[in-house]
């Protein structure tokens, strides 16, 4: 089967189903129908698919929607001037920050510069920076350690396992109760 020679006829039977076909292509599917057994099948099922859709009940929104629809739409563009000012106001602070900080890196980049063409400087960053590393791993244990201490003694006892369900409990409440009053009711 020549699908572009259907084309057309495919077209012209959504446009009869919705009566805006005009009479010479009207006359003209009708003819193809008559010659054409796949067309034609195509040509029942969108009749008998047509004749469903228009058989059935249109679903009625709850009484007050549109009051509804029109409350929420006029504060939905009550709120639009308030997010713009938002949006310049990130736009401006973003500018701002970059502006502060562009002249502040490129100053540190140049004292890097600097300071590494001095070898007694870089010795001295180098053993600095060895130093910090020491400390920060000898904090880093103390923590572990701490951490495995209380851990240790916390689990047996079930006053902290009480106490942490009731604050996990605490938490997801206050989580759906802020969700609740910002999302707000859903239009109905």
């Amino acid at each position: 089967m020549n699908r572009m020679y259907h084309k057309p006829f495919f077209d012209w039977m959504n446009l009869a189903l919705d009566a805006e076909l005009a009479p010479p292509q009207r006359a003209e599917l009708n003819t193809h129908l008559a010659d054409c057994a796949e067309c034609q099948s195509l040509w029942e099922a969108l009749m008998a698919a047509h004749g469903l859709l228009q058989a059935a009940a249109l679903a009625q929104p709850r009484a007050g929607f549109a009051g509804r629809f029109k409350a929420r739409l006029t504060q939905q563009q009550r709120s639009r001037p308030r997010m713009w000012w938002g949006v310049l106001a990130l736009g401006f602070s973003s500018l701002g920050a970059a502006a502060l900080t562009l002249p502040i890196g490129l100053g540190f980049l140049f004292s890097a510069v600097r300071l590494a063409q001095q070898p007694s400087a870089s010795a001295a960053l180098v053993s600095g920076f060895n130093a910090l590393t020491l400390f920060a791993g000898a904090v880093g244990e103390a923590l572990l350690i701490t951490a495995q201490a209380v851990t240790v003694t916390a689990l047996a006892q079930p006053i902290v396992w009480a106490s942490a369900i009731g604050a996990l409990l605490i938490v997801v409440a206050w989580a759906l109760t802020v969700r609740r009053l910002i999302v707000g009711a859903p239009v109905r």
